[in-house]
């Protein structure tokens, strides 16, 4: 699986818009809509903030391997995410 299908994915399960996710991330809308569509490529500070927000799918984000993506099921409150995941 292509990272950008992996972070539509991600984002899909987690249930933000591109916009939300983006702000999560430090990020632009437009930003993960290139991402997603594979028009971009994620540098450093872009996947370290992703697998900082959502630590449960680092291996999956990292690996591209199905049998290490996280089942769908409640995770953190996106409080709790976002005071997690702020930059330092």
């Amino acid at each position: 699986m292509e990272f950008g299908e992996q972070l539509r994915l991600l984002r899909k399960t987690e249930g933000y818009t591109q916009k939300k996710l983006a702000k999560l991330l430090d990020s632009s809308e437009i930003g993960i809509r290139l991402y997603e569509t594979g028009k971009r490529n994620p540098n450093g500070k872009f996947l370290k903030n992703l697998c900082k927000a959502f630590p449960e799918y680092m291996s999956w984000i990292m690996t591209g391997d199905s049998e290490t993506m996280p089942q769908v099921d409640p995770h953190m409150k996106e409080k709790e995410r976002v005071e997690n995941t702020k930059v330092v």
